[in-house]
């Protein structure tokens, strides 16, 4: 009986060790929703973190200052950074509580191989 106990609380322990703060956090993440107006979306940032955006593309860059949702997540649109299809799209999330995420989309082949004969 005293066996089955001790096995029942190390087993309760190891289950608050591992959902408690000490467990490990997905890193932060950042994806392109749509090109044209950019808008990005972000998650796996703490909960209402403030963070601060930069973003670049065709010669032209827009920083904003968001808040993270409860869950870690917001959705962000840039207005003043209009990507063309052959852009380099570069944006960088930081924030306040440390996390930070580096988002970087490539041209196509297609756009490398056009500039190389211009």
């Amino acid at each position: 009986m005293r066996r089955a106990g001790v096995l029942l609380v190390s087993a309760l322990v190891a289950s608050a060790l591992a959902t408690g703060s000490g467990a490990t956090r997905l890193p932060a993440k950042l994806r392109i929703v749509a090109a044209s107006p950019l808008t990005v979306a972000g998650s796996g940032f703490h909960a209402r973190e403030r963070i601060r955006l930069t973003a670049s593309a065709g010669g032209m860059t827009e920083t904003v200052r968001i808040r993270a949702t409860r869950l870690g997540t917001f959705r962000v649109l840039l207005e003043r950074v209009g990507p063309t299809r052959c852009d380099l799209i570069r944006v960088v999330a930081t924030g306040l509580a440390g996390a930070s995420a580096v988002l970087k989309r490539l041209p196509p082949p297609a756009c490398i191989a056009q500039r190389a004969y211009d």
